[in-house]
């Protein structure tokens, strides 16, 4: 499934390098994956060489894998990378507030796991942040969702150009970026606060 689902994005997407493979319930980019789907020299790889690849991950992850599902996506590339988030809370009756925006860092081997972050996010795409934020905020209230939640994406851009925004997941629970805001918050003027989103 994995293999069929990294050559359907590479069909739709014909210029994709990589894929990222993600556990349905790992958290903080622990259960992340990067499976490449060119070789060294940038070629495309045979689809059974990918196949085999796929065959050749660790036991661990195969296994949590089938046993919980996961996703597999695009990787996003550019010269310059960055993991922006933005946090909304779905209050009752619908209403939608934005909390707050952050650049998550992120490191490990595989450049996939969160460490940290910096709030609020870099301001040539907060703005961009907050808005889709809010839009995924009133379909999930639509929904009745209720409470805290957070939308991963990745910005990317090439020398001269503006920043691209992907998202990438929702997460319906308050994630890494909420403790490092609330602690912020207790120690700063709330109006302040609100005035960096």
């Amino acid at each position: 499934d994995v293999a069929a689902a990294a050559e359907w994005i590479r069909a739709s997407r014909p210029s994709v390098g990589a894929v990222v493979i993600k556990h349905d319930d790992s958290g903080a980019g622990d259960g992340n994956l990067v499976l490449d789907l060119r070789d060294d020299s940038g070629a495309p790889r045979d689809p059974h060489e990918v196949l085999a690849s796929v065959a050749a991950l660790p036991a661990w992850f195969l296994d949590d894998l089938a046993a919980g599902g996961g996703v597999v996506e695009e990787m996003v590339v550019g010269e310059q990378l960055r993991s922006p988030s933005v946090q909304v809370d779905l209050l009752p009756g619908g209403g939608v507030r934005v909390v707050a925006t952050h650049d998550q860092v992120l490191g490990g081997s595989n450049g996939q796991v969160y460490l940290g972050c910096r709030f609020p996010a870099d301001p040539a795409y907060a703005a961009d942040l907050a808005r889709f934020g809010h839009a995924v905020g009133g379909e999930l209230a639509a929904r009745g969702c209720l409470g805290r939640a957070g939308v991963d994406f990745m910005a990317a851009r090439c020398a001269g150009s503006p920043w691209s925004l992907s998202a990438l997941e929702v997460n319906l629970r308050k994630g890494g970026t909420t403790h490092p805001f609330a602690a912020l918050r207790s120690l700063s003027s709330s109006s302040w606060i609100s005035a960096a989103i």
